[in-house]
């Protein structure tokens, strides 16, 4: 085990970057043409595009908030309550991903 090691934003922005595109390339295509027919393609832009705000809006969250996971700067953010919440529906989602 390496210990108490850190990864930098940077790294962070990439991780999470590949993540979303990865998730974007795999599910969403099957999701999106099953509604949205011929215009598929506008709503994986629209995701891409979310996917890309979200990457950003974390990697500015974790630069403001050295040394903290995003479950422990959610609950400084949005107060104890709404913070367990959000840090409950961020590791949900992870956990109900099943392959």
């Amino acid at each position: 085990m390496l210990g108490n090691s850190l990864i930098s934003a940077r790294q962070f922005f990439i991780l999470v970057t590949l993540f979303v595109i990865g998730d974007a390339v795999l599910y969403v295509p099957s999701l999106t043409a099953t509604s949205a027919r011929q215009d598929a393609w506008i709503s994986a832009l629209i995701g891409w595009g979310e996917g890309f705000l979200l990457t950003s809006l974390y990697a500015a969250l974790s630069l403001r908030h050295p040394n903290r996971t995003i479950l422990q700067y959610s609950e400084d953010i949005l107060g104890k309550w709404a913070g367990k919440a959000v840090a409950f529906l961020f590791l949900s989602y992870f956990l109900s991903m099943r392959h």
